[in-house]
């Protein structure tokens, strides 16, 4: 009799799955305030070692004020809602325990409110740009994916972001 052992993650999970999750990311701007911004991602793979994963959520914190100038008057920027797009790529397929290295490339756009000092609307003014990371994650057997993502983002002045993520399989009977 012949017998063969194989993990509990390649009995159950032969590729990518779509996933929707959670992802959380401080980040600094210029090194000197405190955002927040917590998103909802869902995944879309195309192949074992491509997937797009797309987030929308708020940008909490990140509070700018601005002095009056000659050009206009006093004034806080305020963001708002932000969304991202971004191609996920494996550097290589998927180890059998589960774990994975990927770089990520891609696009994101913040909103923001410009404030006069009632904190009346002045205006909105859309910002973005794009984002570079490298990141490493773990698919368990239930299909539940934890990641954490290091990257730059710009093109205002490149700023630093950390991130993590949970994502779930969402399974189609």
């Amino acid at each position: 009799m012949v017998c063969t052992a194989t993990s509990a993650f390649a009995q159950t999970t032969s590729h990518e799955a779509i996933a929707i999750g959670v992802v959380a990311a401080p980040a600094f701007d210029g090194f000197t305030d405190f955002w927040f911004m917590p998103a909802v991602r869902i995944s879309v793979p195309f192949g074992s070692r491509v997937t797009i994963d797309l987030d929308a959520g708020r940008v909490l914190g990140g509070t700018r004020e601005h002095p009056a100038t000659s050009s206009g008057p006093a004034s806080t920027l305020r963001p708002g809602a932000f969304y991202t797009g971004q191609l996920r790529l494996l550097t290589a397929p998927r180890r059998a325990d589960g774990d994975s290295t990927y770089w990520m490339i891609g696009l994101h756009h913040v909103t923001t409110r410009r404030l006069d000092r009632g904190g009346n609307l002045m205006s909105r003014e859309p910002g973005g740009g794009g984002l570079l990371g490298f990141g490493a994650d773990q698919m368990f057997a239930n299909g539940t994916r934890l990641a954490a993502e290091v990257g730059i983002s710009g093109p205002d002045g490149f700023r630093p972001f950390l991130a993590v993520a949970v994502q779930w399989a969402v399974r189609f009977r």
